[in-house]
């Protein structure tokens, strides 16, 4: 959790106000694509969001597997079922494509 500290906080020195916390490997979580993982992660990880400066409206929270692929740029297979149990959200790439114009005092 060390280095996801630290790049929470280079980011937000280099002006990022917009946040993507992407929740790697649940697929190999025990159970796969616990829900509990997930929130305990974000749970652990929303506190130190805040007192970095990052509003709760700026933050999304995703969970993929990159090996697979799953929610990444599609909800396919048996395991995207699993994950549809819970998460109802976007896909990464969808999140990204939501992000809003940075404002740029040119």
């Amino acid at each position: 959790m060390g280095q996801t500290r630290e790049h929470i906080i280079l980011s937000r020195g280099l002006g990022v106000s917009q946040l993507i916390v992407v929740v790697n490997k649940l697929d190999a979580s025990d159970p796969p694509w616990s829900q509990q993982r997930f929130e305990h992660i974000k749970s652990r990880l929303l506190p130190f969001l805040h007192s970095n400066g990052f509003q709760q409206k700026r933050i999304r929270f995703i969970p993929i597997s990159g090996l697979t692929g799953v929610n990444v740029k599609e909800k396919l297979g048996k395991q995207a079922e699993e994950l549809a149990k819970w998460y109802n959200g976007p896909t990464l790439l969808k999140a990204i494509d939501d992000f809003l114009p940075a404002q740029r005092n040119v």
